[in-house]
Parts: structure tokens; C-alpha cells; sequence
């Protein structure tokens, strides 16, 4: 993999939000405010993140040390997953200053969770087992396997967003801006023993960064008191770059854009 972002323009994703807005208004027409969006769901679903050429290394995982064998290395022969839909949860918060009808304002964005790809007891979607004993990847009696699944987390640094406002009446208003997050694609490894997966280690494949501009449209309950709440739904087109780390060379990284945009690297 190269070391340097690779870019693709991706198709509408969407974000609803119910929000909590404490605004002060002075006299002369300029107003102030926080604004807070304790849930925010993100809807990427054309983010689904496809790995092939996976190298050696991260397909190696040593024998359980309960298992005949332990410590010996044991290499799962398929070299691609397909890890699934990743759609975040968020927090919010944002000071803003307005004049009139016009708000502006600007924030960071915090993701502690997501519907995301997780391992499987299986060689299926994210995953990928082998049976050292046996062969193949079955399980069941006398089996012993071990496993790598790619994964995809919202990264622990957080994002960051800004917005302009315009009001077209009381309830009613129209937003343009412009968001930036980060999230995590990981290689997992571990074993498949007894029914459960017990994970040996995780492994950081490249970090993404999803940017977009997006418009949308707001409702909010001006009640003439300080708390106001609303709601809002934005979409817009999106970049995603990719950043690899160099323990992943030679793998093949890529992001299947439904429905007519495809990007691959090397």
C-alpha cells in the first residue's frame, strides 16, 4: 500500500439529528448560543470497506497454547474480507454567533460508537478462519482455528464541523457545512475455540477520513426561553481518503461506492 491518501467522491449520506439549542439574543440583533447534538446518527451505507491481497503477516496468527502445536504459526490461506456496513452514532457541540436571520457556527463531533462490522464464528463477511488440524475452515467437534477479521472503529481523536444557518421563518430554517471525521480499518486476529472467539491481537490497516459538504433543513421550537429544542436532516456528497500504515505493504485496500463510484489502491 502507498503511503500517501487516496480520495473518492462518494454518493449522499445522510445525518438526523434531535438537538438542544440555548441561544441569548441581544438588542441589537445579534445573537448567541450552544448547540448541542447528543445523538446524531450518520447514515453511510455506501461505506462498506472491501480488503483483498491481505499479506502473510496479517493472515498469521500462532496456535492457541491450549492447542496441539502451540506457538507454531498458522497462516489462513484466504486473503480478502468484506467487512459490511459501517454507521456511526455521534456527539455534538458547537458554539455560534448570528446576526439576524443568519447563524454561524463550528464544533467537534465525538463518535464513542457504531453499528460496525464484527468478527464472526465463521469464514463469512468480515472474517476468515482455518482449521490447523483438520484442514479447511469447518468447525464443529475436534476442530481447532484460528481467525483474522477486518474491522472498522471510529477513531478516538475527534472530528470537527461548521455550519451557516439562515432563517426563513419561525420554525424553519436552511443549513450549509462542511463535516470531518476519522475512523479506524483494522485487521483482527485470534482463535475460534469452544464456540467463541478470543482475540491474539489487533492490527491498525489505515486510517479514513470522511469528508462532506452537505445543505439541509431545520425545525426548531423557538419557545422565547434560553433552551430551544430541534430537529434536522442534512445529506450531501462526500470524500473519503485513506491513509495505510506500512506494516500493511502489499495489501489491497478499497471501498466498494454503491452505486456507480468504485475506488481501489494499491
Amino acid at each position: 500500500m502507498h503511503i500517501s491518501p487516496t480520495w473518492v467522491l462518494r454518493t449522499v449520506g445522510l445525518a438526523a439529528s434531535l438537538n438542544a439549542h440555548f441561544a441569548f439574543a441581544a438588542d441589537d440583533g445579534f445573537h448567541f448560543g450552544l448547540e448541542l447534538r447528543p445523538v446524531e446518527i450518520q447514515s453511510f451505507p455506501d461505506y462498506l470497506p472491501q480488503i483483498g491481497n491481505i499479506s502473510v503477516s496479517l493472515r498469521t496468527v500462532p496456535i492457541h497454547s491450549g492447542d496441539p502445536g502451540a506457538g507454531n504459526p498458522a497462516v489462513v490461506p484466504a486473503n480478502a474480507v468484506q467487512p459490511g456496513s459501517y454507521v456511526p452514532f455521534s456527539f455534538s457541540a458547537a458554539p455560534e454567533i448570528g446576526y439576524q436571520p443568519w447563524t454561524f457556527r463550528g464544533g467537534v463531533i465525538f463518535s464513542p460508537a457504531a453499528l460496525r462490522p464484527q468478527p464472526e464464528e465463521a469464514s463469512s463477511g468480515s472474517t476468515q478462519e482455518f482449521n490447523y488440524i483438520q484442514g479447511g475452515n469447518s468447525r464443529g467437534y475436534g476442530a481447532a482455528l484460528v481467525y483474522y477479521a477486518g474491522l472498522v472503529r471510529p477513531a478516538r481523536t475527534s472530528g470537527v464541523f461548521g455550519e451557516a444557518e439562515i432563517r426563513l421563518d419561525a420554525g424553519f430554517s436552511v443549513i450549509l457545512g462542511y463535516r470531518r471525521s476519522t475512523e479506524n480499518v483494522e485487521i483482527q486476529q485470534g482463535w475460534d475455540r469452544y464456540d467463541a472467539l478470543e482475540t491474539y491481537k489487533t492490527l491498525r490497516l489505515s486510517s479514513d477520513a470522511l469528508q462532506q459538504p452537505y445543505a439541509g433543513i431545520r425545525w426548531i421550537v423557538r419557545s422565547g426561553q434560553v433552551f430551544n429544542p430541534s430537529v434536522y436532516f442534512v445529506g450531501g456528497p462526500a470524500l473519503l481518503a485513506d491513509t495505510p500504515n506500512p506494516f500493511g505493504n502489499g495489501s489491497h485496500n478499497s471501498v466498494r461506492v454503491e452505486p456507480v463510484f468504485y475506488r481501489g489502491r494499491r
